[in-house]
């Protein structure tokens, strides 16, 4: 997982600085770049979660234990917000920089932030449950 939030959550971060710099020609670079970081971090996410059932179930895991299914909860979160909120956002400022406008007035939008901001805490949130184990 911790490689997975780096793929991820460095690509997040690193396209989001570019993106506030103006440079439309380095951010088109570099989400082109992000494009195969990201797929790498799909199929480590598919595999930790596939070793992670695994885990539970050889392990003699409670599948139905309160901090197991405070993980189902966020990684279902994750993969939500994953999906429907955060590409609309990256699609844009892409689109943008294909046209050559401007990308620093989206970069540095509330909204852009406050979803990498989200995106941080709840990775965060799935590492902390899953070492802590709360209510267990």
């Amino acid at each position: 997982m911790f490689s997975v939030a780096t793929a991820w959550i460095g690509s997040n971060i690193f396209s989001v600085l570019v993106a506030r710099t103006g440079d439309a020609a380095a951010f088109r670079r570099l989400s082109e770049r992000s494009r195969r970081v990201r797929l790498v971090g799909v199929a480590l996410f598919v595999l930790a979660l596939l070793a992670g059932l695994l885990t539970a179930i050889l392990g003699a895991f409670n599948l139905t234990a309160p901090w197991l299914l405070i993980a189902y909860g966020l990684v279902a979160l994750m993969l939500i917000f994953g999906n429907l909120w955060l590409p609309r956002e990256w699609a844009a400022i892409n689109a943008a920089a294909e046209r050559g406008e401007d990308i620093r007035a989206l970069a540095t939008d509330r909204w852009a932030i406050v979803l990498l901001g989200q995106a941080i805490l709840l990775w965060l949130a799935v590492i902390f449950v899953m070492v802590v184990k709360p209510f267990s």
